[in-house]
């Protein structure tokens, strides 16, 4: 902007901010250069702010009864995710010790879980799902990492080099890249089903074909496209929006189910960060049933894992998900063996 500083009137303090209304006229003065003379309160195009505005306030009054209640499902993990992390960092905040590699590792994944999943609920609610879903593809991601970093804690020492954009490259493809993280996530399952390495792989093929079909939405294709500019939810038929400028969506619905799939390790597969991990911390984090957070993480567990596994029994998927957005299968009707089935269950029940 320096060739033009004539066309902006000098700020009486020079140590002012270039701010908004410096910049309106700024491009008010380049615009009548190009022959468009242009009121001080008007603008060339249409006004970004103005349709901010206006798909905010049209998405509040859509009335989306299944979204609305899969945002509650998905403010469960949330909170469960904050507990956590305030049961993770707040010993090692009050003990002033800093903290070694492995706790470092997960306070930074969860912080970023924690910050993604909110990001995300706005996505839905502001009737952005086609964005939603590929910030789903990294939380996956992000998930699949902190479950196999608490399976494996020699992880962290590479993890928290991780700390450049070259270095972070570099950790992705000797680590996590072309199919070794989904090897880390079935050494994970195989630790929790001990015997039946056949479960484990089963469970971790599950994610990978998920993430492959996260990956098919957030990569450049005529469906991503054709699914931002389409909204899902017909509430005024002669309306004229289209879904890129924000329109709530029942395919939110699939998407935050997604989340609640790759979910289900975290809460499953570990008593973590109460039992088997000292060794792994600073200071051992003993369970305190007096206190609310780490009651919510040790029973959140059950609780959460068998939320996720009903959700797809064929006996609820009528009641949760929108007609003609129901999953293509349900939880019965896998190739995963009965027993399997059951054990999982059985644990995500116990207290």
């Amino acid at each position: 902007m320096t060739d033009s500083t004539d066309d902006v009137p000098p700020d009486p303090d020079p140590t002012a901010l270039f701010g908004k209304a410096h910049f309106g006229r700024y491009m008010r003065a380049q615009w009548s250069k190009k022959g468009e003379t242009l009121a001080d309160d008007a603008r060339l195009g249409i006004s970004i702010d103005e349709l901010v505005r206006s798909s905010t306030d049209r998405n509040k009054k859509v009335e989306a009864p299944y979204i609305d209640l899969w945002i509650a499902i998905l403010d469960e993990f949330g909170s469960w995710l904050v507990s956590l992390f305030s049961t993770v960092y707040r010993p090692a905040k009050e003990r002033d010790v800093p903290m070694n590699d492995f706790e470092k590792s997960v306070v930074v994944l969860l912080g970023k879980l924690i910050a993604d999943t909110n990001a995300l609920r706005h996505l839905v609610t502001l009737g952005f799902d086609g964005s939603a879903r590929t910030l789903l593809r990294s939380i996956t991601e992000y998930i699949h990492v902190l479950v196999a970093l608490i399976d494996d804690s020699a992880l962290a020492k590479d993890f928290v080099g991780a700390d450049t954009p070259e270095t972070a490259n570099a950790f992705y493809f000797r680590q996590l890249a072309r199919g070794k993280l989904f090897k880390r996530l079935e050494a994970a399952w195989a630790g929790f089903f001990q015997s039946s390495g056949d479960a484990a792989r089963w469970f971790a093929d599950q994610q990978r074909r998920q993430g492959k079909m996260l990956s098919g939405t957030a990569h450049p294709s005529f469906a991503g496209g054709t699914q931002a500019v389409i909204g899902f939810i017909e509430t005024a038929p002669d309306e004229n929006w289209l879904g890129h400028w924000g329109a709530k969506s029942n395919m939110s619905v699939l998407t935050i189910s997604l989340y609640a799939d790759a979910f289900l390790p975290l809460v499953l597969l570990t008593d973590y960060p109460f039992t088997g991990f000292d060794g792994a911390f600073t200071a051992p984090i003993n369970f305190d049933p007096e206190d609310e957070m780490h009651r919510h993480v040790k029973l959140g567990r059950s609780v959460l894992a068998s939320l996720i596994l009903s959700l797809n029994t064929e006996s609820n998927i009528g009641h949760v998900y929108p007609p003609g957005f129901e999953p293509i299968e349900s939880i019965e009707d896998t190739e995963a063996d009965p027993a399997v089935l059951s054990l999982v269950a059985g644990a995500a029940n116990e207290e």
